[in-house]
């Protein structure tokens, strides 16, 4: 295995797009938007995309991983939010996913980052957010999922309130998706 995590590159986007759909494809996926739209969506986001924390993990000139960071909101707060983050089912249990969120976070130069994901994402450092008062919104089914970490110290403690990510993140009527 000769794994490579560089930028993402807009020649990438077909590639990373059928990656993303094989991982997070179901039955009752939304086609309007999803995750393998996100990529393209994201791409055209002035405000959130930064191309530096948009990432591939490459091997042997295939991509087998993808990983965005994106510009979030807690309160007045600005920092990032990670996802989505996809490996090639072949290749999962590889150390690939951890490449892209090790390599997310080395980037990020704000003082936190957000995921939306389970117990995978302690071992980075992360957090459950909800006890620290960050959450999506009141009541939202996926608050308990919500997790952060603080890269500045300073940081931890004087940010509670409700997430707001960049537009990808929305439909039309400024709903979350």
């Amino acid at each position: 295995m000769s794994l490579v995590v560089r930028t993402f590159r807009p020649k990438d986007l077909a590639e990373a797009a059928a990656l993303l759909r094989e991982a997070f494809e179901r039955p009752e996926s939304d086609s309007a938007y999803n995750e393998w739209t996100f990529a393209e969506r994201l791409l055209m986001d002035q405000e959130g995309y930064h191309e530096p924390l948009c990432l591939v993990a490459e091997d042997e000139g295939r991509i087998v991983g993808y990983s965005a960071l994106t510009t979030a909101w807690i309160g007045g707060s600005k920092g990032l939010a990670l996802g989505p983050l996809a490996v090639a089912a072949g290749r999962r249990g590889q150390g690939i996913g951890k490449a892209l969120v090790e390599e997310s976070v080395r980037r990020a130069a704000f003082p936190w980052v957000l995921v939306l994901g389970g117990g995978y994402y302690a071992r980075f450092g992360f957090e459950p957010a909800l006890p620290l008062g960050i959450m999506l919104v009141p009541g939202h089914p996926e608050n308990e999922y919500l997790q952060i970490r603080f890269l500045d110290s300073q940081a931890r403690g004087n940010i509670t309130g409700t997430v707001r990510y960049c537009n990808t993140f929305y439909n039309a009527d400024g709903e979350l998706l």
